[in-house]
C-alpha cells in the first residue's frame, strides 16, 4: 500500500500537458501603426496572443486592450475591424493613449478573423484572446470576460513558452 502514496505523489508533480493544437494561424500582410509592413511569418518563432478591436470602439475594445496589457509571457498583437478609419496614426494614438506598446495591426482584417474563425461583421467582432505558439499554431480562445479563462491563457502560455518573455 506504500505505492499508492507515491504514485499520487508522482502524478501530482506532473506537469499539466500543453493545450492542443487547433489549427493554423492564417497568413497576412498588413501594416502597424509606425506604418511597417507585417506578416504572420515576421510572428513566427514567437508566442502570441492575438484580439480584434477598433478604436472608435466605445465599449468593450478599451476593456479588451486593458485586458490584453495584463498578458505576460508573449507577444501581443492587437488587428483593427476598422481599417477605413484606424489607418497608423489612428492606432499609434490609439496605443499611447492606452499606453498598449505591442504590435497593432490594420489592412485585410476580415480574412484574418476568418483565418482565426472569429466571428467579424463590419465592426461587430468577437471578444475572444487567441493564443498562436512558434511554430503559429493556434492553441486556444479565451474569452476576455472570464476571469478564469483568462488565467488558463496566462498558464497555457507558461506551458507552450515557460522560458522566453515577449513585449
Amino acid at each position: 500500500m506504500r505505492l499508492a502514496p507515491l504514485l499520487l505523489l508522482l502524478a501530482c508533480g506532473r506537469a499539466a500537458p500543453p493545450p492542443p493544437v487547433l489549427g493554423a494561424a492564417p497568413d497576412f500582410r498588413l501594416t502597424d501603426q509606425n506604418g511597417r509592413t507585417v506578416t504572420a511569418a515576421d510572428l513566427g518563432g514567437q508566442v502570441w496572443v492575438a484580439d480584434f478591436m477598433f478604436t472608435r470602439c466605445p465599449s468593450i475594445c478599451p476593456l479588451l486592450t486593458e485586458k490584453l496589457a495584463r498578458v505576460e509571457g508573449a507577444r501581443k498583437v492587437s488587428f483593427s475591424v476598422d481599417p477605413g478609419y484606424d489607418t497608423p496614426p489612428v492606432l499609434a494614438a490609439y496605443a499611447e493613449a492606452h499606453h498598449a506598446p505591442w504590435t497593432f495591426l490594420t489592412g485585410a482584417t476580415d480574412a484574418v478573423a476568418r483565418g482565426f474563425k472569429m466571428g467579424l461583421e463590419g465592426t461587430d467582432h468577437d471578444t475572444h484572446f487567441v493564443l498562436v505558439d512558434a511554430d503559429r499554431k493556434v492553441r486556444g480562445y479565451y474569452d476576455s470576460s472570464d476571469d478564469e479563462a483568462l488565467a488558463r491563457l496566462k498558464a497555457d502560455i507558461e506551458k507552450i513558452n515557460p522560458r522566453r518573455s515577449h513585449p
